[in-house]
């Protein structure tokens, strides 16, 4: 059972020789480390080529593409695309190959994670209860990080990979057709240290929902999804990034960023017009 890391990477310099060190300090050690450097400008290509990892370099073409060009290289049946300025626990493979055993039908595991800061400090704990997992459970919320998880390799290869023009989801829209044809299992094992950091990408929810709710509507296409189903599926995801439209919409006007905060004010009014009735009503009522 032979295990490929996958790290797409963009200017994480300062963090991509610590991943790269996690991923080879294995109790159950990879056959390989790839790197895709996604046209990082700082050094992130040369420090992870010292580290000892294999790199690919390529202009700068997202996430999706970045994993899906390191699939297409990994010559382990089972893949782990490790996030570049997270980091994996030294059972980590282990424990997922292990998972694999017992569930043979799986086509992706997962497990627990801790969140650290910049420094790799504690935040809090990530635990995640034992359960198998199907596509309608992703529809409703199932999404980890894939740095926590591991997958059948010829599995998301007959799923289609990564769709690079989700921009946003990319990795629920995998996880959906991936069970849609194979069995998702977490066995709850803690396997990653996951970093949160300023320099993440961008946090943008509104454009998340609008992203999302397109992965929903195609899929329920494909997967012939009951009208209900469908409906409480867009509901959770309106609610789950809905709540966060409005302080990106005030952040973007603190920025001077009036477009953004149009567009955001937009989704958001389209998705919860109660919510715009509601204000007019009391700011009638303030007036009076």
């Amino acid at each position: 059972m032979r295990t490929s890391v996958v790290i797409p990477c963009y200017n994480t310099g300062r963090f991509i020789a610590e991943a790269i060190r996690s991923a080879w300090d294995q109790t159950r050690a990879p056959l390989e480390v790839i790197v895709v450097d996604d046209g990082s400008s700082d050094h992130s290509a040369e420090i992870a080529e010292a580290a000892g990892a294999r790199v690919i370099r390529q202009a700068n073409a997202g996430v999706a593409r970045a994993r899906n060009v390191g699939l297409g290289e990994a010559k382990g049946e089972f893949i782990l695309f490790l996030d570049a300025d997270d980091r994996l626990l030294p059972t980590a493979i282990e424990a997922h190959l292990g998972c694999f055993v017992q569930w043979p039908e799986a086509a992706m595991v997962y497990g627990s994670n801790y969140v650290i800061d910049t420094h790799g400090g504690m935040i809090r704990t990530n635990a995640q209860a034992p359960r198998a997992y199907s596509w309608r459970d992703v529809l409703f919320g199932i999404v980890p990080s894939p740095s926590v998880a591991m997958f059948r390799h010829q599995a998301v290869i007959l799923a289609g990979g990564f769709d690079p023009e989700v921009h946003y989801g990319e990795d629920f829209d995998l996880y959906l057709r991936l069970c849609a044809t194979g069995a998702g299992v977490c066995h709850g094992e803690f396997v990653a240290d996951y970093r949160k950091h300023s320099g993440q990408a961008t946090k943008r929810p509104a454009a998340s929902l609008e992203s999302m709710l397109g992965v929903v509507d195609r899929f329920a296409e494909r997967q012939s999804v009951d009208a209900n189903t469908l409906a409480l599926a867009r509901r959770h995801w309106r609610i789950y990034h809905g709540q966060w439209i409005p302080n990106e919409a005030v952040k973007s006007v603190l920025q001077m960023d009036f477009a953004h905060a149009k567009a955001s004010g937009l989704t958001y009014f389209r998705h919860f017009p109660d919510t715009l009735i509601g204000t007019a009503r009391r700011a009638l009522r303030f007036g009076r």
